[in-house]
């Protein structure tokens, strides 16, 4: 029987595929089953028909990897590994019996991120695919009459005896299975379960050639390798089988491939030294905790009293953040803010992590809360070790992302612990580093894009590996409850089914509203949000004051109006929409992803009958329009929108941004106060949250950079967010990483955390101390400032108004180096202790550790104000007069000294930097404009630090 087909009659109702409705719907390996159902399984005893997947030979990995040569000059890259796996199920009449390539890969994966966490190893895991299938050409055999279409579509053996139009075919492919992960040296590493052969036991070892040498690789070993400093490098992989023959140098017995491993970033080099001076680790079963510390002002390993306790965020497994990197981030692209911690204030730095991708399943927010809370028990412990003060330096906690859900449930937890009988956290601030309050965002449509390609991949995508990845990492428990809205409500893939039209109200996945249900049973009813009680909270946002991610924003970033197309495919055979969010009312619904793929099996052998083995449609309603709020965003690799719009359709779209955590997220504006119309249109000044001190007409200043809510919602403000102090500023930024920041953004995000952590002047009011929980526990806090320590009930603006106590259980410590004021509102009740002095140390050059553990030659030695030289020090200031001559009306000022002015500083009454100058002379005038306030003028004279106060009207 021979079929003539009309191209044109194909292409003309190819074209109208998508207007059919009378398209038949049915899965593709039913599909398969029944067109291929009479074929005689004898013929093909492999089991594995190429034909079932309805796909030329020239799109195919899998064909392309079964030339009749053993060896191939193609470099090997997890994609063809993982594209040939996903043919070899689709075409098996038994794929049960197959090896499942997302199951391997989320094998594999958590294996190299365990390697990662635990040992520092990247590891490049190395497989071996060795398979038969059958193929025949339909064309070919129809011709010859040796297999016929019968009318109902159905290829039938014309005699079941004939079987020399099936070609056996062999794939033989050895690769990585992993990459993206960059490193100085390199493990590679095989397992048995990752290889994909019929008889394991003939293959004896492998080889890994990298230039001119070779090195062997048995089994179940680790072989370290240095690689070259490239994004991608060549390596060769040799399969050697066992000589059964026992033949010396049998070359048969050997097959030699060309494999790829690439990288997203270089590694910075060169590192001579870890950045930590000291790494451990805390684990409850599998999941685990590990710290990294970088010391302060000593070099003594044992010793740690002064702990800033950073946490990080997540970060994509493939991104990997070494400690190093973690202190490079928030040191170099934040203005040395870790260098000046140390160096400057004397603080021990730690650095903490979590392995939720390794543990992917039971490793939530919960699980690493808890860990925290043994984490800073061991802190505590360690620090009122060392001395007798460590035990009342109290610890600052700087949370980002997602880990300031963790920050913030331990704390609560191990709040409620202590007022049963468990020790206090000891904490004193919390800063929420572009948090995540109200849930992340990754656009719900490209989550569904990436559901629907598990159950149905793409017959052509760019890369397979990349889509594993970003599926394995949406399924992640760690995921599901950072985000606010997840494809998986509660089916695990939704997807499962390919034919489904869906409306439904978008929410969250079940393990986020577990985990706050969780979070509530911990709330103290202080905040609008669960949040710590008696410690100071402040928030940074790395949005935007005003306005959506969509408006007035910066050449090259593009991001989607409300319901505007992200893609918007169809060419013959598929048809892909997928759409930023949009909000709608209760009862309507607005179409957020569709997706159809339709196949024509017999379109060049007979009639054209398309068959739809895809068709999928998302509705939702009440949707708040997430992805264009104002807030941070993603950038590089860590864009899923983008990286997925790439893989699947080539990246062609043009706006490939989108708003990762938003100004209301971040902040945790009560959701009473965001827009009804669903836009996060959200104006931090507007709202009264961005106000920092009074002028001379009683109205407040408006900061575009930081401010104190209380002060323009005196009588709501806890309603509305729980910080005492909040930064944003106007420019957008990607999710904490402040690489390309405009230097005075930097600058003052930097100034705002140095004065939040230990400000140069500090002021106390309105706080008891010992108040916390129990009148059985004694409460001990010790404070320093550089230059000077005020307390009293109305000398800041940063926190509202009222007297400074001490209860009788209360144990503080004042410490400034140059002096301390205290007025009558500072209350001590009978019982409490109060040490204050002037004995201000700073880092000893001869002490001081820098980040790669040798010796720093920065620190300006120790100072001691003893009663010995106090005459000396008196004489000297005598015999320095400094005079200030302002004029009040515009913030200019003279100075005039009888010694050389080496620096002016001028400061804010809330400890902020204003400017810093080197005049070098005696005589000097400011040429710089000060705002309405009252000012500290600091002047470096003669080696003695003198001030002066100014006023602005």
């Amino acid at each position: 029987m021979k079929t003539i087909t009309s191209v044109a009659l194909f292409i003309l109702f190819s074209s109208s595929l998508f207007g059919q409705q009378d398209t038949i719907a049915v899965t593709k390996r039913e599909l398969a089953d029944s067109i291929y159902g009479l074929i005689n399984t004898t013929n093909m005893p492999s089991g594995r028909l190429f034909n079932r997947q309805f796909r030329p030979t020239t799109e195919s990995t899998l064909f392309h990897f079964s030339k009749d040569s053993i060896s191939t000059q193609d470099t090997i890259k997890p994609d063809y590994i993982y594209s040939s796996l996903l043919e070899l199920k689709e075409i098996s009449i038994n794929p049960g019996l197959e090896t499942d390539a997302w199951d391997l890969f989320d094998s594999v994966q958590k294996f190299c991120l365990e390697e990662e966490f635990d040992n520092n190893r990247v590891i490049v895991p190395i497989t071996f695919i060795d398979k038969i299938y059958h193929y025949y050409d339909d064309s070919t055999a129809i011709s010859n009459e040796t297999i016929v279409l019968n009318s109902e579509n159905k290829f039938d053996e014309t005699n079941n005896s004939i079987v020399q139009v099936f070609d056996e075919k062999r794939i033989r492919l050895a690769g990585p299975l992993y990459d993206f992960m960059s490193a100085e040296v390199y493990y590679f590493y095989v397992k048995r379960d990752w290889l994909v052969v019929d008889s394991i036991d003939k293959i004896d070892h492998f080889s890994i050639g990298l230039g001119d040498f070779w090195y062997e690789l048995p089994f179940d070993t680790y072989l370290p390798i240095k690689a070259p400093r490239e994004l991608a490098f060549n390596f060769k992989i040799r399969v050697h089988y066992k000589n059964e023959l026992q033949q010396k140098d049998a070359m048969d017995w050997v097959i030699e491939f060309l494999a790829q491993y690439s990288n997203l970033t270089l590694m910075d080099l060169p590192i001579n030294k870890k950045i930590c001076n000291e790494d451990n680790q805390i684990a409850h079963g599998n999941n685990k905790l590990q710290w990294c510390l970088v010391h302060g002002c000593t070099t003594d390993q044992f010793e740690a009293e002064k702990p800033f306790i950073l946490l990080t965020g997540y970060r994509p497994p493939i991104l990997s953040q070494s400690f190093d990197k973690t202190y490079s981030n928030y040191s170099t692209y934040h203005n040395a803010l870790l260098e000046l911690l140390r160096n400057k204030h004397a603080f021990d730095v730690y650095l903490v992590r979590f392995n939720i991708h390794s543990q992917t399943q039971t490793h939530g927010i919960v699980e690493s809360a808890k860990l925290l809370k043994d984490f800073i028990h061991y802190v505590n412990e360690r620090k009122a070790g060392v001395s007798s003060m460590g035990a009342y330096n109290e610890n600052v906690i700087m949370a980002s992302s997602m880990s300031c859900d963790v920050a913030r449930l331990g704390l609560l937890m191990m709040e409620k612990e202590h007022a049963q009988g468990a020790n206090h956290h000891h904490t004193r601030l919390f800063i929420s580093y572009d948090g995540n309050f109200y849930g992340a965002n990754i656009p719900l449509a490209s989550q569904a894009m990436l559901y629907s390609n598990k159950s149905v991949p793409k017959p052509i995508t760019v890369n397979q590996e990349l889509l594993m990845y970003m599926y394995s990492a949406m399924k992640q428990k760690t995921t599901k409850q950072l985000l606010a809205y997840h494809i998986a409500t509660a089916n695990e893939n939704p997807y499962d089914n390919p034919f489904f039209d869906i409306s439904k109200v978008a929410s969250p996945n079940q393990e986020r509203i577990n985990f706050l249900s969780f979070l509530n049973s911990y709330d103290n009813g202080v905040h609008s949000t669960p949040m710590p009680n008696k410690i100071r909270q402040v928030g940074i946002s790395l949005g935007k004051i005003s306005g959506t991610n969509d408006e007035n924003v910066p050449s090259g970033l593009d991001f989607n109006g409300e319901g505007e197309n992200w893609v918007d495919l169809n060419n013959l055979l598929e048809k892909y929409i997928l759409r930023s969010a949009k909000y709608t009312t209760s009862g309507e619904y607005f179409k957020l992803f569709h997706r159809d793929l339709i196949i024509c099996p017999t379109c060049f052998l007979g009639i054209p009958i398309p068959y739809s083995v895809v068709k999928e449609r998302l509705h939702v309603s009440q949707m708040q329009e997430v992805d264009n709020a104002g807030g941070s965003y993603l950038p590089g690799a860590g864009n899923i929108l983008a990286i997925s719009n790439l893989v699947m359709f080539g990246g062609f779209q043009k706006k490939i941004q989108f708003s990762h955590k938003s100004v209301a997220t971040a902040l945790a504006i009560n959701p009473t106060l965001w827009p009804g119309d669903g836009s996060l249109r959200v104006n931090v000044q507007d709202l009264g949250l961005m106000k920092t001190r009074k002028k001379i007409d009683g109205t407040f200043i408006q900061s575009n950079y930081h401010g104190y809510p209380h002060l323009g919602r005196p009588a709501d403000y806890r309603d509305i967010t729980p910080f005492d102090a909040i930064y944003i500023d106007n420019k957008i930024n990607p999710h904490i990483n402040l690489q390309d920041d405009d230097a005075a953004d930097s600058d003052s995000l930097r100034d705002f955390l140095l004065n939040e952590i230990e400000p140069d002047y500090l002021f106390l009011q309105n706080f008891e101390l010992g108040s916390q929980a129990r009148p059985d526990y004694t409460y001990r806090a010790k404070r320093r400032a550089k230059v000077a320590i005020y307390v009293g009930d109305s000398i800041t603006p940063s926190t509202p108004y009222g007297p400074f106590r001490l209860a009788p259980n209360a144990d503080l410590v004042l410490v400034a180096g140059d002096y301390l004021e205290i007025d009558g509102y500072f209350e001590t009740e009978f019982g409490s202790q109060f040490t204050a002095s002037t004995e201000y140390e700073y880092c000893n050059p001869n002490k001081m550790g820098s980040s790669d553990g040798s010796a720093a030659d920065y620190g300006e030695g120790t100072i001691t104000d003893s009663t010995d030289d106090e005459n000396q020090r008196q004489e000297a200031m005598e015999r320095d007069e400094l005079s200030m001559y302002p004029n009040p009306t515009n913030g200019q000022f003279q100075l005039i000294s009888n010694h050389l002015i080496k620096t002016v500083t001028c400061y804010s009454m809330t400890g902020i930097r204003i400017f810093e100058t080197e005049p070098n002379s005696e005589n000097w005038e400011s040429e710089q404009q000060l705002a309405p306030g009252t000012y500290i003028i600091r002047c470096l004279i003669n080696n003695r630090w003198q001030q002066q106060k100014l006023v602005v009207l």
